[in-house]
């Protein structure tokens, strides 16, 4: 029998996430931050680079990103993005910043040159729509990226999480989250690239060009 991973909503994200915004940085910050700074660097951007940030929360990687670089971030809570714009101004950074659910997002198909998500995936209740909806807004040769902790299913973190899954919706995301079970849903599209990131390389980052 399966994890019951799916004890998650939309509604729930969001109370969640808008609970978090006052400390997410300090609790998380500065661990993630290398993750973010590989993504980042890791992307081919040239200078008219159009990037689409999934997730993009307290803004955190707002200043990794080259000055020329135009971005627009969405997310899911209002608080989280109310720190993204307060980040944006005190950098001096132009940014559209926009609420909006990732599943469906509002925007016309191949309208950007790159689409990241960093550590959002396993927070949706739908993880495959994030990526079809990627897939949509990208432009064709266009890079997609993906940073996430990717659950090692025979290890004994992978077990831990195993019985972690069912408080999935009190922590805002899915503690069990087989790699293989994403990318298969994740099809047509595929990922050609996986890195190991942050501490023990735990986290991964996945590549993949829209064709």
């Amino acid at each position: 029998m399966e994890p019951n991973n799916a004890q998650m909503d939309i509604a729930t994200l969001e109370k969640t996430y808008d609970r978090y915004s006052s400390f997410y940085d300090a609790l998380f910050g500065t661990f993630f931050s290398p993750g973010r700074a590989a993504v980042v660097q890791g992307l081919h951007l040239e200078d008219d680079a159009h990037i689409l940030e999934i997730g993009i929360g307290t803004g955190a990687s707002l200043e990794l990103y080259p000055e020329q670089t135009r971005i627009t971030g969405v997310d899911l809570s209002e608080d989280m993005l109310n720190l993204s714009e307060r980040r944006a101004h005190q950098t001096g950074r132009e940014v559209d910043l926009r609420l909006m659910n990732a599943e469906h997002l509002d925007f016309p198909d191949n309208s950007f040159s790159h689409v990241v998500a960093m550590y959002v995936v396993s927070v949706s209740p739908d993880p495959a729509a994030i990526v079809r909806e990627m897939a949509r807004v990208c432009k064709p040769g266009g890079e997609l990226v993906i940073l996430n902790h990717f659950s090692e299913e025979d290890s004994l973190i992978g077990r831990l999480e195993r019985i972690l899954a069912p408080l999935s919706s009190r922590l805002g995301f899915k503690p069990y989250f087989p790699l293989n079970d994403f990318t298969e849903q994740c099809r047509p599209f595929s990922f050609d690239e996986r890195s190991k990131t942050n501490l023990l390389g735990y986290w991964s980052i996945l590549k993949g060009r829209k064709r």
